[in-house]
């Protein structure tokens, strides 16, 4: 496993993309080098290998965007070879819609003739397919898992077990559960999860060595006068890991548990260095883009006004009070997606995913979230960000703050267009989504990057192409 901002992704999860990319363009090479000698009778000198491998990077390029939009590196999704031929074939049906345009537009950077390039695209899915299966028989046969304990019984320990299990790529096989004292077994919901009680903390050390342990997480609400320090110790001189369970929690989820989370694991942990300052220098960024993103978007922003028009008696666009950085409000625009009298019934609520307030275009508008396009004006006023935390209405805000710890902290960034959460979670539309959303908030604004940036704006433009979002 390697720690990727701030996450953990899999070692196979990289190796099968690096070898792939290696396979796509050794074949493109191949090819080229085959169309270059034998149908063109090219020289060595003749051919210029600068511009070939230009031509070469960028159909690498579109083909594992396609591959990694149609989830084949999400290895908790793709489960058996019937499902990766498919995808595999999607991918490359994908890349050819891409390709064939721009070779039309741009004949220059065609390697060869349309043959070849059908023949490359049948090579590659014959070459990707049996990689794949090859890849899989022998990972299972070499790797091994790495073997984890918990210590502790209590929700922590089993939230964590939860999100390690749904991991299946990281390869972590969770053992057991090593209690702080006798008695924490009868907890239903461990039973529940296939998990069994190995001991108590006074047999931590003999269940390591017996069970071949590489991994103990400590994972106990109450650690006063109860923690192993010294069982721990000990068996981190003899090479096992020993994890905080938030911390690790953090890694695999991506998300930062906030329920009964302690204060000073925030204060003293890794991140939120320099906030301010990051703040400052991404308000520059998002200028300069969402100024260039303005003008990308004024022909498509034109017809959506168009099918908003026509589809419903209302204006255009769509303004409502938010709560910006650090509490202040402002107008935010959006075009309109619900009837005029949505709230004339019971006032301010949250929007279900069937909710019979949203117009016809609104549906498919908010699918590909192009009702958005207008908040980069909010962007260019410095009011919001291309990427951060949901602006939300001060009715929800003032609710929200009471219920959940941490709330108030999500804006200490501006909102964002897009984000960690819209990305990774449903529209929230309870307390309870609201908590999984602040928790994936928490965790954007603990790592805030630019590279982080970059990741959540390449995953949204694949829910505007798959239509995903709600």
């Amino acid at each position: 496993m390697l720690k990727i901002l701030s996450r953990y992704v899999s070692l196979k999860t990289l190796l099968l993309l690096v070898s792939e990319v290696f396979w796509i363009t050794g074949a493109m090479i191949g090819l080229a080098n085959l169309y270059a000698r034998y149908v063109r009778h090219w020289e060595p000198g003749v051919v210029d290998i600068p511009r070939i491998a230009l031509r070469v990077a960028l159909i690498t390029l579109i083909c594992q965007v396609s591959l990694y939009y149609n989830d084949l590196y999400d290895l908790s999704v793709v489960n058996s070879r019937q499902e990766v031929l498919i995808r595999i074939l999607q991918s490359f049906g994908a890349a050819c819609l891409v390709l064939f345009p721009l070779f039309w537009i741009f004949p220059k950077l065609v390697i060869g003739s349309s043959n070849m390039v059908a023949t490359g695209v049948a090579l590659g899915v014959l070459l990707l397919l049996g990689w794949r299966m090859l890849f899989t028989v022998a990972y299972r046969y070499y790797d091994r898992p790495s073997r984890v304990v918990v210590l502790g019984a209590g929700d922590l320990a089993l939230d964590l077990v939860r999100a390690i299990q749904e991991r299946s790529d990281l390869n972590m096989l969770v053992m057991g559960l090593v209690g702080a004292e006798a008695g924490e077994e009868s907890n239903p919901a461990i039973e529940a999860r296939g998990l069994r009680m190995l001991g108590t903390i006074a047999d931590l050390e003999t269940i390591a060595q017996e069970m071949g342990v590489n991994r103990v997480v400590v994972a106990m609400a109450d650690r006063r006068k109860k923690l192993p320090v010294r069982a721990l110790l000990n068996l981190k001189l003899h090479g096992v890991e020993i994890d905080d369970a938030w911390s690790l929690y953090e890694k695999v989820t991506g998300k930062i548990r906030t329920t009964e989370l302690p204060a000073g694991w925030l204060v003293f942990g890794e991140g939120f260095q320099q906030l301010s300052r990051k703040v400052r220098h991404k308000e520059t960024v998002d200028f300069f883009l969402a100024l260039i993103a303005g003008v990308i978007a004024l022909p498509v922003a034109a017809i959506v006004a168009v099918i908003v028009k026509l589809d419903s008696k209302g204006p255009i666009l769509f303004r409502q009070e938010r709560v910006g950085y650090k509490g202040a409000l402002f107008q935010i625009i959006k075009f309109r997606t619900m009837r005029t009298d949505a709230e004339a019934i019971g006032g301010p609520q949250w929007s279900t995913e069937h909710d019979p307030r949203i117009t016809r275009a609104g549906r498919f508008l908010r699918k590909v979230r192009l009702d958005e396009i207008p908040q980069i004006w909010n962007v260019l006023r410095g009011e919001m960000s291309l990427v951060g935390p949901r602006a939300e209405r001060q009715h929800f805000v003032d609710i929200l703050s009471q219920q959940l710890s941490y709330y108030a902290e999500r804006h200490m960034v501006r909102p964002g267009i897009t984000g960690w959460a819209q990305i990774r979670y449903a529209y929230g539309a309870s307390i309870e989504d609201s908590r999984q959303k602040l928790q994936y908030d928490l965790f954007y604004i603990k790592n805030l990057t630019l590279p982080l940036d970059l990741l959540i704006m390449f995953e949204t433009v694949k829910i505007v192409i798959f239509g995903r979002g709600r």
